[in-house]
């Protein structure tokens, strides 16, 4: 029943210990209601189930069912009646409220509200109707993908713009649980390419991501760390699907690296990022089954995976071309656009889906941005002849 108020009063659980009912209960206004249901009761056979008072009533089949609905009406007043409609994803109802029991012309206490529902102005009154909708992740797969698909366990390292952005694009996996961590917390400077918005300013990243994803489905299963990625225990690190980075810290890829050396992490990886100006967007897959691949990029790591980018490495070199600096701050940040990262991501994850479906050798893939910028600001590219804004490369590793 919704009667525009904020409350969620169409969900039903079937155990009060769900967790999804906790988490409900958590994170959006709800209230609890007493509900009396019936399941002998026969609903009428042609929608939309309209009934009096005494029709409801001739419709309980069962004997002790009608006794044990007489006794609550009378003993509560108001009562709210659900039964089954034949559907294993809703719930039918009605409301019975404002009874008038005291009245002109009878002692007080004559009358019952058994009495009164059949009779006076609600003889032929059609009683309030309710639906309820029952969640559960089996009913959302099945009127989405049509089955619940093979778990998918993510670690999502740094939930900046890349980070926070990917979420989404995993989220639409119906079987998949999240660890995410991140130290940081979202600035208002954030905003204009985060996942997220106003509403969650001051918040540790990792926390509002978690609460977003869980605001689209109560039950997904969420972790929010305040760690570093090499803070992550092996084990907890090896029970993921995948790793996917998006810190822009080079010391935690190295880590990464090391540890897949060194045979501790035998779980894929994904290093993402974007060049300044959105000039092209990088996507590393590291396979640590692919063990030479794992040593090439190891080294590599230590020249910043400058052979990947598109920008020539001079132009690093003078850091102040390519990254911006707030007075009395002393972080730096590169300029790219929320419509870069979401081209970027979009280009990626046919690629990423693919790879986590069918593994294979470690690869590079390039996604060419605004090069466009970089020839109004003269800044040197490695090589952009016969290349055209969103097209996807492949480099060895």
């Amino acid at each position: 029943m919704n009667d525009g108020s904020k409350y969620v009063k169409n969900v039903v659980a079937f155990d009060e210990d769900d967790k999804t009912l906790a988490s409900l209960k958590l994170h959006h206004n709800t209230k609890d209601i007493s509900v009396l249901y019936i399941a002998s009761l026969q609903i009428p056979d042609v929608p939309p189930f309209c009934m009096t008072g005494q029709e409801m009533i001739d419709r309980i089949s069962d004997d002790e069912d009608r006794k044990t609905f007489k006794k609550y009406l009378n003993h509560v007043k108001n009562v709210n009646v659900l039964f089954p409609i034949g559907l294993n994803y809703a719930i039918g109802g009605i409301c019975i409220h404002d009874l008038k029991v005291n009245r002109n012309g009878y002692r007080k206490g004559t009358l019952t509200s058994f009495k009164v529902l059949t009779s006076f102005e609600n003889k032929n009154k059609k009683l309030d109707r309710l639906y309820a909708s029952v969640y559960s992740s089996q009913r959302i797969a099945e009127r989405t993908a049509g089955g619940i698909m093979m778990e998918k366990r993510f670690i999502v390292a740094g939930l900046g713009s890349i980070g926070s952005n990917l979420c989404y694009f995993l989220n639409g996996y119906n079987n998949a649980t999240f660890a995410l961590t991140d130290r940081d917390w979202l600035t208002v400077d954030n905003i204009g390419r985060h996942l997220l918005g106003f509403e969650y300013i001051g918040q540790y990243k990792s926390h509002a991501v978690a609460r977003h994803l869980q605001q689209y489905r109560p039950d997904r299963k969420v972790q929010a760390l305040l760690k570093n990625l090499q803070e992550l225990k092996e084990e907890e690190i090896n029970k993921a699907s995948a790793i996917f980075v998006c810190t822009g810290d080079i010391m935690s890829e190295k880590w990464l690296f090391s540890q897949m050396a060194e045979g501790n992490i035998r779980k894929p990886a994904f290093i993402l990022w974007l060049e300044p100006y959105g000039i092209s967007g990088i996507m590393i897959y590291v396979n640590p089954e692919d063990e030479e691949s794992v040593k090439r990029l190891r080294e590599k790591a230590n020249d910043n995976f400058m052979s990947y980018c598109m920008v020539k490495r001079e132009e690093y070199e003078d850091g102040e071309r390519l990254t911006k600096h707030d007075a009395g701050c002393n972080g730096s940040y590169s300029l790219y656009s929320a419509n870069d990262v979401s081209m970027f991501l979009s280009s990626m994850f046919h690629i990423i889906d693919k790879l986590l479906e069918k593994p294979s050798e470690s690869k590079c893939y390039r996604w060419v941005g605004n090069t466009n910028i970089a020839m109004e600001k003269g800044v040197n590219l490695v090589s952009s002849l016969g290349v055209s804004k969103n097209t996807l490369q492949e480099l060895p590793v």
